[in-house]
């Protein structure tokens, strides 16, 4: 069991029928610490949550590149600049803890996170 200094926040995921979500590494861990719920194909409806943030990450983007006067030829590293500060950034529903911290107190096996 993954002992962590906060309630793990993992309750429920919720993703469509990508690779990227259905894999073993992924289904144990949830088996263990949550839910992995399946959207239906072609139903965008039922991943408002996800579509609501990349929204807001091509927003921050967008005003980060009007903002420096970045040409938008640098569109991909802004993107990945943007995703990097917001998940530095303390979240109000993790109780002001931010989601990299979160992440760090978790120990599955993911070989990118000894980058963080």
């Amino acid at each position: 069991m993954i002992q962590t200094q906060f309630e793990s926040p993992i309750k429920r995921l919720r993703s469509d029928i990508g690779k990227e979500y259905v894999n073993q590494y992924l289904y144990k861990f949830l088996k263990k610490n949550g839910v992995h719920e399946l959207t239906c194909v072609d139903t965008p409806q039922q991943n408002e949550v996800a579509k609501r943030k990349n929204r807001h990450v091509l927003d921050v983007t967008r005003a980060f590149l009007f903002q420096t006067f970045i040409l938008s030829s640098y569109w991909g590293e802004a993107i990945l600049t943007t995703t990097y500060f917001i998940n530095r950034l303390p979240f109000r529903v993790l109780e002001g803890v931010n989601p990299v911290q979160l992440m760090k107190t978790f120990n599955p096996f993911i070989p990118i996170m000894t980058n963080l």
